[in-house]
């Protein structure tokens, strides 16, 4: 659908206003930075090496429609206000579909934030909206909504 969308407007899925989700450490940056990298595995072991028949669960930012012209215009100096999460909690556990993973973050301290967010760049997987303009609702730990549980990611 997200294809169909990019291939006809030719732009991002641009979303006014949006819930989304991030995993994010207590200072807010997500599991991919660099110095919450180094951090955190310093505790824990990050097994997330994706391989490439995973990418369907992982596609990069650049070619993910929906998301990649934002990402595009994103400047290394903005990060810390343009960031990505996830449009539902059904896609971050797709992302990081191994309950051991999931547990790795919360040993490692990381939080599921729940977001209210403005202009949010939707794709299938994975979005990109603002940090600044965006309202925290709700943190969770990041097994919370694991289905082995028997939980439901139907939390609206």
């Amino acid at each position: 659908m997200f294809d169909l969308l990019d291939n006809l407007f030719g732009g991002d899925n641009v979303l006014d206003e949006a819930i989304v989700w991030r995993i994010e450490f207590r200072n807010g940056d997500g599991p991919y930075h660099i110095s919450i990298y180094n951090e955190a595995s310093a505790r824990v072991k990050f097994p997330w090496v994706f391989k490439e028949e995973q990418r369907w669960y992982h596609p990069l930012p650049s070619t993910e429609p929906g998301i990649k012209k934002r990402f595009a215009s994103m400047k290394k100096d903005s990060i810390e206000d343009d960031v990505f999460g996830f449009p539902s909690v059904e896609a971050y556990i797709k992302w990081f579909n191994k309950p051991q993973w999931r547990r790795s973050l919360e040993t490692a301290g990381f939080q599921l934030v729940k977001y209210r967010a403005t202009r949010v760049a939707m794709g299938e997987t994975q979005c990109i909206f603002s940090r600044k303009e965006a309202q925290k609702l709700a943190e969770y730990s990041p097994t919370e909504f694991d289905p082995q549980f028997g939980n439901s990611w139907d939390i609206r």
